[in-house]
């Protein structure tokens, strides 16, 4: 019996706005942004991991490593560290999110991009900010879509077809 090839693993850290999960950031991710003068002002990206929280983007501390294995001897389980969005105080969540993606997207991290925000739920469902579609396969944000069919008497399907200028699956 052979062997199965080695699968590499994207290991996914989930995300927060303020204290609700809205998605989940691959490991790095966040990390590449530290120093961004997009978020600067916007929005305070924090290290949650066990009860610790590390300041991290804008003016990533430097020295300090991320954590994203066990760590037993620092009261780290198996679970990846979460990562909390903080809008500065008095920024509203949609800008705090539209600066984010400015910054993923300069840093090459996000789809082209459309100026079509899309809602971020928590969840529950409730709509807890809105942020521009180019980024929400980054940041693990499920999105919501609708799709029709139509049945007529006769018995023939009426389908939608996608746009073919659509930038993900055309037609």
């Amino acid at each position: 019996m052979s062997e199965a090839p080695a699968v590499e693993v994207d290991l996914r850290c989930p995300l927060r706005l303020g204290a609700v999960v809205i998605g989940s950031v691959a490991t790095g991710v966040i990390e590449s942004l530290a120093g961004s003068a997009l978020l600067r002002g916007r929005l305070q990206v924090v290290q949650d991991s066990g009860g610790d929280a590390a300041a991290m983007a804008p003016g990533m501390s430097p020295g300090m490593a991320p954590m994203h294995a066990p760590d037993p001897a620092r009261g780290r389980g198996p679970h990846p560290p979460a990562w909390r969005l903080q809008p500065h105080e008095g920024m509203a969540p949609d800008d705090a999110l539209d600066a984010l993606a400015r910054a993923l997207c300069e840093a090459g991290l996000g789809g082209r991009w459309r100026g079509e925000r899309l809602a971020v739920r928590g969840p529950d469902g409730v709509r807890v900010a809105a942020i521009e579609r180019a980024v929400v396969r980054t940041l693990g944000i499920a999105t919501w879509a609708v799709h029709l069919m139509g049945f007529t008497t006769d018995g023939r399907v009426w389908l939608q077809q996608r746009a073919w200028d659509k930038a993900d699956d055309p037609g």
